[in-house]
């Protein structure tokens, strides 16, 4: 096991090096400097984690399904680059993922 976490470890700070992550640390950088953006961003990261958990993980409406007033946050250059750039992060988690489960023999009922 000690070995599996070592790996775990090494996986990580190739993570933290690839151009996805890099990219998603430094918009999240600038949007922290600003708490009045970094609060908007966050309420409306959670009205997005909302309505995806709500519809099957898809925004059905698109931008129209959020509060006017969250919905004008998304005119915001730097919203919207940080916003792609954690799309980003995640594809890249979720090919990461699934080449670890693809190459496991482990059963998972579907759900």
């Amino acid at each position: 096991m000690d070995e599996i976490l070592k790996a775990a470890e090494t996986l990580t700070a190739l993570i933290q090096k690839s151009r996805e992550y890099r990219e998603y640390q430094a918009v999240r950088q600038r949007i922290e400097a600003d708490p009045h953006l970094e609060k908007m961003v966050l309420e409306l990261q959670r009205e997005i984690y909302e309505i995806r958990m709500v519809s099957g993980n898809t925004i059905p409406e698109g931008p129209e399904a959020l509060k006017p007033e969250l919905r004008y946050f998304l005119r915001d250059p730097e919203v919207n680059a940080l916003l792609a750039a954690e799309n980003n992060l995640c594809r890249l988690m979720q090919k990461v993922f699934r080449r670890i489960a693809d190459g496991i023999d482990f059963s998972v009922p579907d759900i």
